[in-house]
């Protein structure tokens, strides 16, 4: 049997984290922030959960931009639970820096313009971002250069 123990390091790990700065805001802050995949068992199946309320809708195909909105809102709540971790460099509106209780990460979250939060998701959902060294094709070929 063939071993392929050296596609390990692809294997997405719940307990990682990966750091996700936001550039767009003074003094980049930065989220730490596990994977927002099946990986993270618990909140996919939080995720699961609330979406068997939108099944009927998304299986008809009667998609609405509500429903967009309430799939952001969601993540809202979810993510200070399941997915950020904890922060560097937040602030509040005085410039004091503020710690990463969930309270925080909620208000925080909510008080992020949907675009932005929306690349946050993005990152988070990011298999690619949670994985150990990324090796060339050609590496996994079994060709060298």
């Amino acid at each position: 049997m063939t071993d392929f123990a050296n596609l390990k390091v692809l294997e997405v790990k719940a307990e990682r984290t990966a750091a996700f700065t936001i550039y767009q805001i003074e003094g980049e802050p930065v989220l730490h922030m596990a994977p927002a995949t099946e990986a993270n068992k618990p909140y996919f199946n939080a995720l699961l959960k609330r979406s068997k309320r939108n099944q009927r809708r998304i299986n008809s195909g009667n998609f609405t931009s509500g429903m967009i909105k309430e799939n952001r809102d969601n993540d809202r709540e979810l993510y200070p639970q399941f997915v950020v971790r904890g922060w560097d460099r937040v602030v509040d509106a005085k410039g004091e820096a503020v710690k990463p209780t969930q309270e925080n990460v909620v208000d925080y979250l909510k008080a992020l313009p949907d675009w932005l939060f929306d690349e946050a998701r993005a990152f988070a959902t990011d298999p690619q971002n949670y994985v150990g060294d990324i090796v060339d094709a050609e590496d996994l070929s079994g060709n060298s250069q």
